[in-house]
């Protein structure tokens, strides 16, 4: 964040100029690198809700007439408290540009992390495809 922003941001909002660097170096040392790793994260999480209310039907006929509560599972889900299904995105240094890994409870997409984030995207949307055909 530049010194005039800074200052604009402490006078407007009486924020103490110490505040609003620790506030700056938080979001640059932690913050920025993760979100670095969250490509697509709405396309991401919306294939991970696509699969998963597919799965809470399944899990909802099965429970029906048993001991459990299908609104109480229902409602479990829906504040996200269950999640059947997650995909998990990693990135690593590949030989080739990109793959994924099933598994029971959700997916590992790998990719290659030495190329321009545009690239990266595509990579990911790709794998992405992939997983949405599989389920």
């Amino acid at each position: 964040m530049d010194r005039d922003f800074s200052a604009r941001v402490s006078r407007e909002l009486g924020i103490p100029g110490d505040i609003i660097q620790q506030y700056n170096l938080l979001f640059d040392d932690r913050i920025k690198p993760k979100i670095k790793t969250k490509f697509l994260s709405h396309l991401v999480t919306t294939i991970e809700d696509l699969i998963n209310e597919k799965k809470l039907k399944g899990v909802l006929e099965i429970i029906k007439g048993k001991k459990h509560d299908p609104q109480e599972i229902k409602s479990l889900y829906n504040n996200r408290n269950i999640r059947f299904y997650s995909i998990v995105l990693i990135p690593i240094n590949l030989k080739r540009r990109a793959t994924t890994r099933y598994h029971n409870f959700g997916a590992s997409v790998f990719y290659n992390s030495c190329y321009e984030d545009k690239q990266i995207r595509l990579l990911i949307a790709h794998e992405l495809g992939h997983i949405i055909n599989m389920e």
